[in-house]
Order: C-alpha cells, then structure tokens, then sequence
C-alpha cells in the first residue's frame, strides 16, 4: 500500500503544478474552479481505484479535464476494465468517460461503430441522459454529447436504450459518437418565468425551453426555474443539436427574422437578477 500512497501523493503534487503553470497557460480553456475540480476528481478516482483493487488499478493512469476522465493502463480481465469504469462514473463531478484500458492479453475489440456508421471509433461515455430516441439509438446527454447505439452498445446500470428516459444518470460501453454543431451561446433578460412549462420567455419574445436536465445556476450556486426573477439577466448556453447529414433537411429552432425561436438550453447561468441590489 505505501506504493499506492506513493503515487497518489505524486498525483496531488502535479496536480498543484498544474494549477499553478497550466492554469495560466490554458486559462482560455479551462477556469481556477475546473482546474481544482479536476485535481479533485483524478485523486479521487485513482483512491476509489486503488482501495478496490491495488493489485489491477494501481496500474490505471487517470486524467481528468473539464470533468472529461480519459482511463488507460492494463487490467487483467474484461470484468475489472468495466468496473474500472463503474467506479469512475460514480465520483461526484465526472461528465464524461474515455476508457481507454486494455485488457492484458486481449485483442482490440472490432471497431464496429466505424464499421457500421462511419462517424468515429466507438467511445464509453458517462452523463445525464438529456433526450432518447429509440427508433434511432440515439442518446443525447445533458453536456451536449450525442451518442449512436449499436448492436453491441452496452448501457449500465443494466437497462436498454428503450428504456432510458431524461434525467437518467448512465455509462454508455461501446456508442459511437455523433457530430454536432458547436454549442451557441446568447444573453437574454427574462420577462417572464414559466414554471410549469419548464419555459423562460425573453423580452424580445424568444421562448426558451430549460429541461429539468438543464444546469440553471448562478456560478456555483443551483437554483430552479421558480428562482429565476423577470428582469434577471442572462447567459445562456443553447443545447447543440446533431448536424444534418449530406442531402437531408433539418428544422431549425433557431430565431428567423419574423418568427420568435423557440430555444433548448443546455446551461443557464443569471449573471445578475433584481434582488441583487436588496443583498
């Protein structure tokens, strides 16, 4: 154990390098608070890992950046690579998963989303489901993420793609990842609040739709639709939507310029509300 210790100690002290020289150089990219947070989360899964199995996952390198976490290293069984998985999906934080671990003595696993789609090698991933659709396979988690599933995509804890529904927090084994827009960004200044809808109408008459998977918040504090006040002031960040491939057609939400747009957000965040001035 004092190996494990060892390394995990290692683990924290690059981890203040990191806040200390990356921060800066990659400060377009990523903020202080990511930065901590993802030196939180790589200590964190590589105890988990360590306290679970020393003998497997100690050998299990961890990255983690923007709450992404990218596993790779050697395990000795399939079983161990997918709980490896398992534990890292269950650290508070993680937004998604790249694992990368092989399995000691094991061929690659056929590339079948490539194969079969022609979008990309199939990925793990790990997130709250923001939309199904079962007809066509397709997940849609709340950070943006479009995933395909196939013959062979495995869905944990044990469920199908049918029965999926928003709101769920999932890993996804083996889904190939599907193109998508880069994500909008707009401000606006609420007129009206819609609960019940689950709807925030702008004063230039946009209707924005915030599904209860939508991040509604005012930097680190979480709010609700109801705490939102008419007059707060807004930046809102829209839900990417899966680019349209060549000789088909997509309707567009987007705002034309005689029609109102009904928008999807994906993160909402009130820079400043009314009440603000009472404090």
């Amino acid at each position: 154990m004092a190996r494990v210790w060892a390394r995990i100690a290692s683990l924290a002290l690059a981890a203040l390098l990191a806040l200390a020289i990356g921060g800066v150089v990659r400060a377009h990219a990523r903020t202080v608070g990511e930065i901590i947070d993802d030196a939180r989360i790589t200590a964190e899964v590589m105890t988990r890992l360590t306290a679970e199995s020393p003998s497997n996952f100690v050998k299990i390198d961890v990255k983690s950046e923007s709450g992404v976490v990218t596993l790779s290293g050697t395990v000795d069984s399939v079983e161990k690579r997918s709980r490896a998985a398992q534990i890292t999906g269950a650290v508070s934080g993680v937004k998604g998963l790249v694992n990368n671990i092989q399995v000691a003595g094991a061929a690659p696993p056929p590339d079948t989303a490539s194969s079969s789609s022609g979008v990309g090698a199939a990925i793990d991933a790990t997130g709250t489901v923001a939309s199904v659709d079962a007809s066509s396979g397709t997940i849609t988690l709340s950070d943006g993420r479009v995933l395909r599933a196939n013959d062979r995509t495995a869905v944990y804890q044990p469920t199908t793609v049918q029965a999926l529904k928003p709101g769920d927090r999932v890993l996804v084994r083996g889904a190939a990842p599907v193109t998508v827009r880069a994500p909008e960004t707009r401000m606006g200044t609420v007129a009206r609040v819609d609960a019940a809808r689950q709807q925030l109408v702008l004063t230039d008459g946009t209707i924005v739709r915030v599904a209860s998977s939508a991040n509604v918040h005012r930097g680190s504090e979480h709010l609700t639709l109801a705490q939102l006040e008419p007059g707060a002031e807004l930046v809102i960040q829209l839900a990417p939507t899966p680019s349209a491939s060549p000789g088909t057609t997509t309707t567009s939400t987007r705002r034309t310029p005689d029609t109102a747009a009904a928008l999807d957000a994906a993160d909402v965040n009130v820079m400043w509300s009314p009440s603000a001035n009472s404090r």
